[in-house]
């Protein structure tokens, strides 16, 4: 795949299904670094990387305060995120 985008963004990378949708410079994240990762925040970090926003400043604070609020909850075992069935907005 080798297509120009909108707005710069440019596709070169064949190996990979998805390269997120943001305008950050693409980062490779494998499913060793999901692996690897030790906390919510490290995974937040790899989840705003794999999706091409972790050059937007408030991108973690956001999804820290969704966990605060527990909008999002992370399951440590399996590396997740979901939304709490208790939560009072659903």
């Amino acid at each position: 795949m080798d297509e120009a985008g909108e707005a710069g963004n440019t596709l070169t990378h064949e190996d990979d299904a998805f390269v997120g949708f943001g305008g950050c410079e693409y980062k490779k994240v494998t499913k060793k670094d999901v692996e690897g990762a030790k906390s919510a925040s490290d995974l937040l970090k790899l989840l705003t990387t794999a999706l091409r926003t972790q050059c937007v400043s408030k991108e973690i604070k956001f999804y820290e305060t969704l966990i605060s609020e527990n909008f999002l909850r992370f399951n440590e075992a399996d590396k997740t995120f979901d939304v709490p069935q208790e939560n009072k907005y659903l």
